[in-house]
């Protein structure tokens, strides 16, 4: 608990100026739910909050609505004071295929929606991008082959810790085919999933607890060829019998690999 206070306290020393200066850059709706759940961790601060999954709560909660700030759209009848009007490129550099002419807001590092999932691009040179979690509720979880941001294609390449821990209302999970990694706890507490198909053949890490507790799972499709790790506790709170079926090929290789992380002796491992 005094590790999560001061993991919040933190965060309410971080944001403070941010709070009493940046809402005129962002939607009112967005900020209002920022300022909202800045608040109302600030004030478990001050109250001396103690109940662990409390303090969880509004940390989640905050982060969620850190990532959901939406910057307003400037107004094009209304020039910036601060910048003059802009002069023609003599030589103007050529566009690369695929991107967009002219201004682009998207930042490496910086977190971007589509289609209510949350993404964090990794690389813009490589058109990189994580799935780090999602504003909406689905019953189907798909993390896509690639997105795309402002005319601009990006591979998802990773789906980051914790992105979709503990959904309530997810019935099934499907990772695209550029996946080549799979964070910490990133499905677990997902009660209510009963299949995963990891469709990507390029899948090299199954880091812990990835299907932690998801107790009704009872089929996981491996379609990789190239995986090299999984991590501790991958499997734990699996469905007892449930079947973890793999590439004939690599059949001998992923029963050793896959063995003893944390899922039932009576779960078994196919081709």
């Amino acid at each position: 608990v005094k590790e999560l206070q001061d993991e919040l306290s933190g965060y309410v020393s971080q944001y403070a100026d941010k709070i009493q200066k940046d809402g005129g850059k962002y939607t009112e709706e967005s900020w209002s739910q920022f300022v909202q759940a800045y608040n109302a961790m600030k004030r478990a601060i001050e109250e001396d909050e103690k109940d662990a999954e409390l303090l969880k709560g509004y940390k989640n909660v905050f982060l969620a609505a850190e990532q959901g700030l939406v910057l307003k759209e400037p107004d094009p009848d209304k020039p910036d004071p601060d910048k003059p009007n802009p002069v023609p490129d003599p030589n103007p550099r050529p566009v690369p295929p695929g991107s967009t002419p002219g201004y682009s807001d998207i930042r490496e590092g910086k977190i971007y929606e589509s289609k209510g999932y949350l993404y964090k691009v990794t690389s813009l040179l490589k058109r990189t991008v994580t799935v780090v979690g999602m504003k909406g509720s689905f019953t189907k979880l798909v993390v896509p082959d690639t997105v795309i941001f402002e005319n601009v294609k990006y591979k998802v390449t990773e789906i980051g810790a914790s992105a979709f821990k503990n959904n309530k209302k997810a019935t099934s999970i499907t990772v695209g085919k550029n996946v080549l990694k799979i964070g910490n706890n990133a499905f677990a507490g997902c009660k209510k999933v009963r299949k995963a198909v990891l469709k990507s053949t390029v899948l090299k890490q199954l880091e812990g607890k990835v299907f932690y507790n998801c107790k009704k799972l009872k089929s996981i499709v491996i379609k990789s060829t190239k995986l090299k790790k999984a991590g501790k506790n991958a499997f734990k709170g699996i469905y007892k019998k449930a079947v973890i079926k793999v590439p004939k090929k690599k059949y001998k290789a992923y029963t050793k690999l896959l063995k003893k992380k944390g899922q039932g002796k009576s779960v078994k491992i196919k081709k």
